[in-house]
């Protein structure tokens, strides 16, 4: 093999640079059956993978009668150019407009607490030790990513400062962050009285602020949807409902 002529690094490892040359050497002298052997090997990307690494070309779809949609939308085209950007939040450029909750981390073993309070209302109805088993086991694959946080903020924008617990999952498939969020009372408990029966459920998407009134965003593939929790209108006072697909920005 005739000797590479050393060049100079400008910092980086001699070995670096070397790598074109290397790689030129095992171009010429691998045979087609080893060429196919290590195209095999190497892992095909996934779509949303794929889509991560792409430029994003962003455009509003719904809510163009809103300011917050179209201040929203203008905010993600001035600091983002791929999904990788926001990916695990959409608010970590600065911004005068949008802002988000202080966040205090919590022990694992309390976050846990609160979802197994959850999975005991699910609607899936996990009856007998066999649906519990099954659940729990599913819960244990992805508990070591979860992460845990507790905030004060008006939840469900009826003028009261709240106490709520947020979850945070990467996922690996979508390749973005997922929140949820729930309201806690004073004994630190899910707010079961916030729900209508049997529908104790979290409050998707990651928590911002926008004019004073709390939204969430929550992340697809595809799109991103910003939501608008609310008192719900079937009682007096309290209670939380959603109004879902407040702005949709396409990616």
């Amino acid at each position: 093999m005739k000797r590479v002529k050393a060049q100079k690094s400008h910092g980086l490892p001699a070995a670096l640079l070397l790598i074109p040359q290397f790689v030129l050497a095992i171009e010429v002298n691998t045979s087609p059956a080893q060429k196919a052997a290590l195209k095999q090997e190497t892992p095909k990307k996934t779509p949303e993978e794929a889509a991560s690494e792409q430029p994003v070309n962003f455009a509003l779809k719904k809510g163009k009668q809103y300011s917050l949609c179209n201040d929203f939308f203008v905010y993600l085209k001035q600091n983002y150019a791929f999904r990788s950007e926001f990916a695990q939040t959409a608010f970590s450029a600065k911004s005068e407009v949008f802002s988000t909750p202080t966040y205090t981390p919590l022990e694992p073993k309390k976050g846990l607490r609160i979802d197994m309070q959850l999975a005991a209302y699910s609607r899936k109805g996990l009856y007998g030790a066999h649906g519990w088993l099954k659940s729990l086991n599913r819960y244990e694959q992805r508990f070591k990513d979860m992460q845990f946080f507790t905030t004060k903020i008006d939840l469900n924008n009826d003028g009261k400062t709240d106490k709520v617990q947020m979850r945070a999952l990467y996922s690996l498939k979508g390749k973005y962050q997922v929140f949820s969020n729930f309201p806690l009372n004073r004994w630190d408990n899910i707010a079961v009285d916030w729900f209508e029966k049997q529908r104790v459920t979290t409050i998707g998407g990651e928590l911002f602020l926008y004019q004073g009134r709390t939204f969430t965003l929550k992340q697809w593939p595809w799109a991103l949807f910003v939501n608008e929790p609310k008192e719900s209108p079937m009682r007096d006072s309290g209670g939380i409902i959603v109004t879902k697909g407040v702005c949709e920005i396409t990616l």
